[in-house]
């Protein structure tokens, strides 16, 4: 029998010298001066304490029970020094059962003459009693106990708090730029000193906070606004996650956890994203110019036909011998048009500048007959 046990405990002591003689597993004697080995001692055989108060209950000894608890626990109180908070639990069962108001009067009452109502509060003081040593004896378990995860946990807390999100964004941050995927300056366009950095960071942090319900509150301008005329594509904001999950993956963030932070960093995408759709130009139409050039009446046997647009642009066709001219591909518009290399035609039909003569192009086939004087 431990010392301690022997010296300050009589009760409990004396009980465990019986459970020596009869229960054959139970732990051997701690060595003095060794608490853990006293805990475990007392974690082992406790529950023969317990279970002999249970016999008695279940024999109809209800008051012999919560005797046996009762002093079983006054008794173990004084060899717990090293468990503060066991001794207070001890301390508050007991004051509870024993201190209470109606309890005591029905225990004076019983005192002096039968009281049959006794039985029932006996029940209920038996049962709180070994609550109290059923919890006493778990804390003095040697297993250390695993903390239950609170039920309603933010995404915040599961990613580990400010500090530990912080380390996420540093680490993003550092993929990122140097990421050419990601291009973060746009080519040189934005500078990322040393205060543009720690900035982002910040908002990149408190962002994160508030869409996970973390206490940070975001501060700066939306995600539109931030990213506008910087011509984000979607293969830059892709490399962009990928470089996140990275983070994420390097910090020992759970993988469902990330796959919900990308997400929410996915939502942002149509606020990102500023890729421009390359239309292809409309087909501009066009036509088909065919005429015959004259000269008092005469066709001219040669020269050029020329359709010439505001800006200077020119369609052109060859004279043919018996007159005929043909130009092609001619967009629709308002033109001037020219005649040269041709004898006998008159200078002023060789200039834009001089020239009277036009055609109103539209789609499709277009007739222009010269009949120059």
């Amino acid at each position: 029998m431990h010392p301690l046990l022997r010296r300050r405990s009589a009760t409990v002591a004396a009980f465990l010298v019986g459970l020596v003689l009869t229960a054959p597993a139970l732990a051997a004697d701690p060595k003095p001066g060794d608490p853990k080995a006293l805990d475990r001692y007392l974690y082992t055989n406790l529950r023969f304490v317990i279970n002999h108060g249970v016999d008695l209950y279940n024999a109809g000894r209800v008051e012999d029970c919560f005797d046996h608890f009762r002093q079983a626990l006054v008794d173990l109180g004084t060899v717990l020094d090293s468990h503060p908070d066991l001794q207070k639990q001890i301390k508050d069962g007991l004051d509870k059962v024993e201190k209470d108001p109606e309890w005591r009067a029905k225990m004076a009452a019983k005192a002096t003459m039968p009281n049959p109502e006794t039985a029932p509060l006996i029940r209920q003081k038996a049962f709180a009693l070994r609550a109290v040593f059923n919890d006493v004896r778990a804390g003095l378990s040697p297993e250390p106990k695993k903390p239950t995860p609170p039920t309603n946990m933010t995404l915040w807390d599961k990613l580990g708090g400010e500090k530990s999100v912080a380390k996420v964004v540093d680490d993003f941050c550092a993929l990122a730029s140097a990421d050419p995927k990601v291009d973060v300056t746009r080519g040189g366009k934005y500078k990322l000193d040393e205060l543009a950095l720690a900035d982002l960071k910040k908002k990149l942090v408190q962002f994160i906070s508030s869409a996970t319900g973390g206490p940070l509150k975001y501060t700066g301008k939306s995600m539109k606004e931030v990213h506008k005329g910087m011509g984000i594509t979607n293969e830059q904001f892709d490399a962009a996650g990928a470089d996140l999950k990275k983070a994420l993956t390097k910090n020992n963030v759970k993988a469902e956890d990330a796959d919900a932070l990308l997400k929410i960093v996915d939502s942002t995408r149509k606020d990102i994203v500023e890729e421009t759709k390359v239309v292809p130009p409309r087909p501009t139409e066009s036509g088909t110019v065919k005429g015959k050039a004259t000269v008092d009446g005469k066709p001219l046997a040669k020269g050029t036909v020329a359709l010439i647009d505001k800006d200077g642009k020119a369609y052109s066709g060859a004279i043919a011998a018996d007159g005929t001219f043909s130009v092609e591909k001619v967009p629709a518009g308002t033109y001037k048009v020219t005649v040269t290399d041709a004898k006998g035609v008159p200078a002023a039909y060789g200039d834009v500048k001089t020239t009277s003569l036009t055609s109103n192009v539209k789609a499709g086939m277009n007739e222009l007959n010269l009949d120059l004087k």
